[in-house]
């Protein structure tokens, strides 16, 4: 990319990267040909439009940050479309609906049948080749999980048979000098990563669409990563699952501006 040309008033070059096919960079002062200017401003954000959807697209569904926010999408995703499911998974159709019969925690007891039926399917399907990284279920648990911890299948079955939304540790009961004592032991934590998105995907047939919240910031003339704490947000689709030919899809915000990322479902505005 060529630098701005403009002279400074030691008569140095700008220097900064030039904006779209102009020869100057993004600061308007820069720039003899305002008209010029402002056309390829305009053509950059009419570009960045037409490649994302319009912040009232979708409305963005709280979801609490516990550690189990995929999950939670998820869970909310299938109450939400249950009778989609009947007869694609009639089983969990059904342990869904005796959930939603009673009177406490729905969405939590959910979350975490479907973090359990996800943890199944992962271990029984430990040779499948997933299909993005070209490795096995198997090999990939320590990419997508190692950092936590969780390097193995043994580790998978043990930390991931714990709902994600609960503590990161677990208590024991130990005698010490003939005193029971109870005992804190931290466990790794359970984020849902693209294994579980694939393997949620597979189980439901559903497809899946992860978007980004970005704007085109008129100050530097520059595509930029956002929160929906900007009034000029737009969503881009980040990634996309999109195996299946039916009706069957759950739209995902991947929020990527705090330390820990976090996920929460998309709800399409009628």
């Amino acid at each position: 990319m060529s630098k701005c040309r403009f002279l400074l008033k030691n008569s140095k070059e700008c220097g900064k990267k030039c904006i779209g096919n102009l020869d100057f960079c993004h600061l308007k002062k820069h720039h003899n040909d305002r008209e010029k200017y402002e056309n390829e401003i305009e053509k950059l954000k009419n570009e960045f439009d037409s490649v994302t959807l319009n912040r009232n697209t979708f409305k963005i569904e709280l979801i609490d940050r516990d550690g189990a926010c995929m999950f939670k999408c998820m869970a909310i995703y299938l109450i939400k479309n249950l009778e989609n499911f009947s007869e694609i998974v009639p089983d969990i159709y059904n342990q869904i609906k005796a959930i939603m019969d009673s009177d406490v925690d729905k969405e939590d007891n959910v979350s975490e049948l479907v973090q359990l039926t996800l943890k199944d399917w992962v271990l029984e399907n430990k040779n499948y080749i997933f299909p993005k990284f070209d490795m096995t279920v198997a090999e990939l648990i320590p990419l997508v999980h190692g950092e936590e911890g969780i390097v193995t299948l043994e580790d998978y079955e043990k930390y991931f048979s714990i709902y994600a939304g609960d503590f990161d540790f677990i208590t024991t009961e130990m005698t010490v000098n003939g005193k029971k004592k109870t005992v804190k032991t931290d466990i790794p934590e359970r984020w849902g990563t693209m294994l579980e998105l694939f393997a949620f995907h597979t189980i439901f047939s559903v497809n899946i669409n992860i978007y980004l919240l970005k704007k085109f910031d008129l100050k530097s003339c520059k595509v930029t990563v956002c929160t929906n704490r900007s009034k000029n947000f737009r969503f881009y689709l980040s990634e996309s699952i999109d195996e299946y030919s039916n009706k069957n899809m759950m739209n995902l915000y991947f929020n990527t501006m705090r330390n820990s990322s976090h996920y929460q479902l998309l709800l399409n505005v009628n």
